[in-house]
């Protein structure tokens, strides 16, 4: 069932605001899903690396919108970029380590080499960035 403010993804691009934004798909494996107007999550190519690109606000219906594109598969992720996370609650840390989770199980590191300070603050608080290499 889809939560209320959940938007749908169809195809290569995001929806941000009620308006479609175009995005490339580097390849068939990589999904560009969609998300609310005030934050949203991808999974980009690059090279050889898997990046699961945060920004704005990480909240309930961000992430839920995300794992709607994401249903019951494992997403394994080699770094995480947060740098333009501005707010992270509580299902934004969850979705971080399930992802560091998932990816440790397919015997691979998920590094977090770029994040902003409210994601910092979060993993800080919480004691958890001994969970995130930087490198």
């Amino acid at each position: 069932m889809r939560r209320r403010g959940a938007a749908q993804a169809e195809g290569p691009y995001s929806v941000r605001g009620g308006h479609q934004h175009d995005h490339r798909v580097i390849t068939p494996e990589t999904s560009i899903p969609a998300g609310p107007a005030h934050g949203h999550i991808t999974v980009e190519q690059q090279g050889s690396e898997r990046v699961l690109r945060l920004c704005g606000e990480i909240d309930a219906v961000t992430v839920d919108a995300f794992q709607d594109t994401w249903p019951d598969r494992p997403l394994v992720v080699d770094s995480i970029d947060a740098s333009q996370v501005t707010f992270m609650a509580a299902a934004g840390v969850g979705l971080l380590l399930r992802v560091a989770r998932a990816t440790r199980l397919a015997g691979r590191v998920t590094r977090l080499p770029r994040t902003s300070r409210p994601v910092d603050r979060v993993l800080e608080v919480l004691e958890l960035q001994s969970r995130f290499p930087r490198r």
